[in-house]
């Protein structure tokens, strides 16, 4: 698959201190994904977004880190999250529209993580985003940038 696309979908449930992998996730309007501890608590960060080319480096304690370990919800592969600026909207699937709102700073999950030297470190935690458009989305959904502009 060379096109852009989700890689892994995971979820953080009440009460739980690890991460559940999932196939299909329902994503909605201002709230995140369904099912999620953390959605709906902030419109600005419905969605934790990583690029698994960069995920890919990561590690805790020397062990590599795996899906959702890091707090993040979905790994994408193939856009490049980092070079992307606030404002940018992207499709997933079929139905899907989010917007990135913020990049990703570190957190109590991340602060024991070990990144890429060539790369900042604020680059290579990802981004947030906000849930423009719900629906429900799958592991292997093609992800497409409609629009790149800067948010007011």
């Amino acid at each position: 698959m060379n096109s852009a696309h989700i890689v892994s979908i995971t979820i953080r449930k009440a009460g739980h201190t690890e991460p559940t992998r999932l196939h299909a996730a329902e994503l909605r309007a201002d709230h995140g994904i369904v099912g999620d501890e953390k959605a709906g608590r902030s419109p600005k960060r419905n969605l934790n977004l990583i690029a698994a080319e960069i995920h890919a480096h990561l590690s805790i304690g020397g062990q590599p880190a795996l899906p959702g370990e890091l707090g993040e919800q979905i790994i994408v592969r193939g856009l490049d999250l980092s070079r992307l600026p606030q404002g940018t909207r992207i499709a997933i699937g079929s139905d899907v529209v989010i917007e990135i709102t913020l990049p990703r700073t570190g957190c109590a999950i991340t602060r024991d993580i070990d990144g890429p030297a060539d790369i900042h470190p604020d680059r290579w935690l990802g981004v947030m985003a906000r849930v423009m458009r719900g629906g429900r989305v799958w592991a292997g959904d093609s992800i497409r940038v409609l629009a790149v502009t800067e948010a007011a």
